[in-house]
């Protein structure tokens, strides 16, 4: 089940983003190495009603923030181009905890996006770092096209997608 996420699920997700820290940096992936994201921005995002997260037996299982309308971040883009300059929603911090990972719940994350970008007649778009491969195949798996590079607030490269929505 998917559910908006509220203040009291920030601890939790904390923990996921701190997992998610720890592996990329065994890998060699050099993304949220910092302290971003946290448990503050869940708790942020829970105000707004842009967080969201997987339950299952009230076990949450991962965590994603989804929005629509224009992306600062995403105005320009390099190497490339966007699909069109159709309105858009965003789909960022997508997260599942280690031990949850082969459930296929990243997949259960994509298809509500493009679900709710569907009601609204929007495109989605994502972006993720160059390194990070699992999450690239996830992206293409759900049929986003890559577009190009797009440049985050703290000025590193993010490889952009986006998928047109019918």
């Amino acid at each position: 089940m998917i559910r908006k996420a509220v203040v009291e699920d920030a601890w939790q997700v904390d923990l996921y983003f701190n997992e998610a820290r720890n592996y990329f940096k065994e890998k060699g992936v050099d993304q949220w190495q910092g302290s971003y994201p946290n448990a503050l921005d869940v708790k942020e995002d829970s105000k707004r009603g842009n967080g969201y997260v997987v339950v299952e037996d009230e076990i949450v299982k991962a965590y994603f923030f989804l929005i629509f309308g224009d992306d600062p971040t995403y105005s320009t883009i390099y190497d490339g181009s966007w699909i069109t300059d159709k309105s858009y929603g965003v789909l960022h911090r997508v997260v599942v905890g280690m031990k949850f990972r082969q459930e296929g719940i990243g997949s259960q994350i994509f298809a509500f996006a493009i679900e709710e970008a569907r009601k609204l007649r929007m495109n989605l778009r994502i972006d993720t770092h160059k390194d990070n491969i699992a999450m690239q195949k996830l992206i293409e798996k759900n049929e986003f096209d890559y577009c190009g590079i797009i440049y985050i607030g703290d000025g590193s490269a993010r490889l952009a997608y986006e998928r047109e929505i019918e």
